[in-house]
C-alpha cells in the first residue's frame, strides 16, 4: 500500500514538471523482468495457457485491491477465454480479518462459489469483521456444515499461508501486486489502463 502511494505521488510530480516547465523525459520506462510464478491450487477464471496470463496478490481489507477488483472484473469478462486470471491471497492487514475472509473464499471455492464470495467481500469491504465469512456463506445458500468444517480446517489456513510464502518469494510487499506474463505491472489500476496492457501482449504472442 505505501509502494502504490509513492508510485502514484511519484507520477503526480513528474506531470506537474511536465506542464510547468514544459521538460520531456527522454529516459525510458525499464522493462520488469519475466517473473514465475506459481500458480497451482489458487482460484482462477479464464482458459489456463491463454496468451496472457494476470495473477493479483491481493488483501480483503486493501481500499486500492477493492479498487482493482471492481475495475478488473469487467475486463476479465471482456476478455474470457483470451486471458487467464488467478487470484493470490496475500493478507498484510494486521487486523488479521483479512486472513480469516481469504480463507472463507477458500472454502466457498469447494462448493464452487469462490468467485461470488470473493465479491461479495470486496463490496462489503467496509463492514468486514471476524464473523464475515459464516455470514457470506449463508447469503450464497453454501452447505453450512461443509463450510465450517473446511473453514475450521489446516487445508484453508495452508493455502492461505501458500499464497503469502509465493508472494514474498517473488518480492511481494504491498497489495495490489498485479503480474502481466510475468512481469509487475505499474500502471494505473483503470479500466483503459488494463486493456491496453493486455492489448499489447495479444498482439506481441500474435
Amino acid at each position: 500500500m505505501a509502494r502504490e502511494k509513492e508510485e502514484t505521488k511519484r507520477t503526480e510530480v513528474i506531470d506537474m514538471i511536465k506542464k510547468k516547465k514544459k521538460v520531456k523525459i527522454n529516459i525510458e520506462e525499464p522493462i520488469a523482468p519475466v517473473i514465475k510464478i506459481e500458480t497451482v491450487d489458487f482460484a482462477s477464471k479464464g482458459k489456463v495457457g491463454a496468451k496472457v496470463q494476470i495473477v493479483e496478490f491481493a488483501d480483503y481489507q486493501c481500499p486500492h485491491c477493492q479498487h482493482a477488483a471492481q475495475t478488473l472484473k469487467p475486463v476479465i469478462e471482456k476478455y474470457k477465454d483470451q486471458i487467464h486470471f488467478v487470484y493470490v491471497d496475500f493478507p498484510i492487514n494486521p487486523s488479521g480479518i483479512s486472513r480469516l475472509v481469504a480463507r472463507g473464499a477458500q472454502c466457498a471455492g469447494q462448493q464452487n462459489k469462490f468467485w461470488e464470495f470473493h465479491y461479495m467481500a470486496f463490496d462489503k469491504q467496509q463492514t468486514l469483521g471476524t464473523a464475515s465469512s459464516e455470514e457470506f456463506a449463508k447469503a450464497l445458500k453454501l452447505d453450512e456444515a461443509k463450510f465450517k468444517e473446511c473453514y475450521s480446517s489446516k487445508w484453508s489456513e495452508e493455502l492461505v499461508e501458500k499464497g503469502r510464502k509465493e508472494g514474498e518469494r517473488i518480492g511481494v510487499s504491498g497489495t495490489p501486486s498485479i503480474f502481466i506474463n510475468g512481469r509487475r505491472y505499474s500502471g494505473a489500476h483503470e479500466g483503459a489502463e488494463f486493456i491496453s496492457a493486455i492489448e499489447k501482449e495479444l498482439k506481441a504472442s500474435s
